[in-house]
């Protein structure tokens, strides 16, 4: 064996060169110093391994990434459909109680109570389960006080506790007298001479037309020219409530023994009396250009 530093021969089994002293190395001890370096760097430095080179490392996380999605729509859907399946569920309850509601509510007939007096069909509409309010109307057929109609109308189904009105007679919107008279005082020594149509009530209100010839020179107290004169009328010639009254005449100024017309008009609400069997009036006016009343009575049957 020879020496890989100077040449010389060396023994088999002679560790340094005796030329020159260098080690002697030969292929085992080589092979063995090679396996043993590479071994203690195996175990004293782990290999490092480049993750991003291998499929294997980028394949996983795309995999597991998809998978989340997968599974997060999957609940997304879920969630929406147990939404929507709540909704609808609620939704027909509502619906349930809303017919279980109408059906429950009471239905009632509105009660015959034509020509009754107002009294009674209001206590006959309590009593029903009805809230009854008034109002009042003429009519010529049913009886001053007593029920014309209703609103809804009698045969009529509604709910508890519904509005009925009822509609009381005011009597005949016009009234005529049965039978009538007149008295008057003539404005002078000479007589006047006084006719008179039927009175009428119509509209709360009595008129009474007359045709009259008076003895003098006579004028209606009317400042503004209205075409109206004014007066008084009460139900009682020595005392009691006195109203005022309208006169409407054909002519403001009437010559003697010329033919004149006037209506007087009796506002019978502030008279307190719908139907009054006497009125006393007093007409204002000049007589002859001096102002006085004109005296004027009536007598009436309804």
């Amino acid at each position: 064996m020879q020496c890989k530093n100077c040449g010389s021969e060396i023994p088999e089994n002679a560790k340094f060169c005796l030329e020159c002293g260098s080690k002697v190395i030969n292929d085992y001890t080589e092979a063995t110093e090679t396996f043993k370096s590479d071994k203690e760097k195996s175990t004293s430095q782990p290999a490092k391994i480049d993750f991003s080179e291998t499929d294997v490392v980028n394949k996983t996380p795309q995999k597991s990434k998809r998978k989340i999605v997968v599974i997060t729509v999957i609940i997304v859907v879920v969630i929406t459909l147990l939404a929507v399946i709540i909704g609808l569920a609620l939704s027909s309850s509502r619906l349930f109680n809303k017919e279980v509601e109408t059906t429950s509510e009471i239905s009632i007939t509105i009660p015959n109570v034509a020509d009754v007096d107002k009294s009674t069909a209001k206590t006959i509409l309590t009593n029903k389960g009805l809230i009854p309010i008034i109002q009042y109307e003429y009519d010529n057929l049913v009886e001053l006080g007593n029920v014309t109609r209703t609103s809804p109308e009698i045969g009529s189904t509604v709910k508890e506790d519904s509005v009925v009105t009822i509609f009381i007679s005011k009597g005949p919107q016009k009234v005529v007298s049965k039978s009538s008279t007149i008295e008057w005082y003539n404005i002078s020594s000479v007589a006047d001479d006084w006719s008179f149509d039927a009175p009428y009530i119509y509209n709360g209100s009595l008129t009474i037309a007359c045709y009259v010839k008076f003895a003098l020179p006579v004028k209606w107290k009317d400042p503004n020219n209205s075409g109206h004169g004014f007066g008084t009328a009460s139900i009682n010639e020595i005392s009691g409530k006195t109203v005022p009254i309208k006169i409407t005449y054909a002519k403001k100024s009437v010559n003697a023994y010329d033919m004149s017309y006037l209506a007087l008009i009796v506002p019978l609400a502030d008279l307190d009396n719908k139907k009054p069997s006497t009125i006393y009036a007093k007409l204002t006016a000049f007589v002859n250009g001096e102002e006085k009343d004109i005296n004027v009575n009536f007598t009436m049957s309804w």
